[in-house]
């Protein structure tokens, strides 16, 4: 175990804390937490109450969980992200440094978001969501979105499976179509 970790006598972890779940330096687990087995995390985190992380997650530093958030199985989590209360992310996701997602927002299966994004509404499946993009609240992301650097989705905005947004040619355009 590492130094000065405060887990609450109410959490939970899979298998052995020493061996199969690699907590760093300063991290904070308050009641009723889940920590899956074989997952590794950094220092100075933050888990609040009734948070789930499933298996084999990677968790840099510095990020601050919302109570109730489920992070499912084989993520990657950079540093300084934001997750607030009711946060769902599924399998295979990456997240990079410095991503914000809203409460109750569901992120799907083999998304990409990279750094400085702030994510305010559900996304779809197999989404890349490039840095500083920006998705407001009640938008709807389909399935397999990519949405290039700098892009701002504003709220009511509807965006189907396999399209492709592009700040610089400021359309909205089928993969399919290139």
């Amino acid at each position: 175990m590492k130094e000065n970790c405060i887990i609450s006598p109410l959490c939970q972890f899979e298998g052995n804390l020493i061996t199969q779940v690699i907590p760093g330096n300063f991290n904070c687990f308050e009641d009723y937490v889940f920590i899956g087995q074989e997952g590794k995390m950094g220092n100075s985190n933050t888990f609040k109450r009734n948070t789930k992380v499933g298996q084999e997650c990677q968790i840099g530093n510095n990020n601050s969980f919302g109570h109730d958030c489920v992070v499912k199985n084989k993520i990657i989590i950079g540093n300084s992200c934001t997750f607030e209360p009711g946060v769902e992310i599924d399998d295979d996701v990456y997240i990079g440094n410095n991503v914000t997602i809203a409460s109750g927002v569901s992120i799907g299966k083999g998304c990409v978001i990279k750094s400085g994004a702030t994510i305010k509404s559900n996304l779809g499946e197999a989404c890349k969501i490039a840095q500083n993009v920006v998705i407001e609240r009640d938008v709807a992301i389909g399935n397999n979105v990519e949405i290039t650097p700098g892009c701002h989705i504003r709220r009511n905005d509807v965006v189907e499976d396999n399209f492709l947004i592009s700040q610089e040619r400021r359309v909205l355009k089928t993969k399919k179509e290139e």
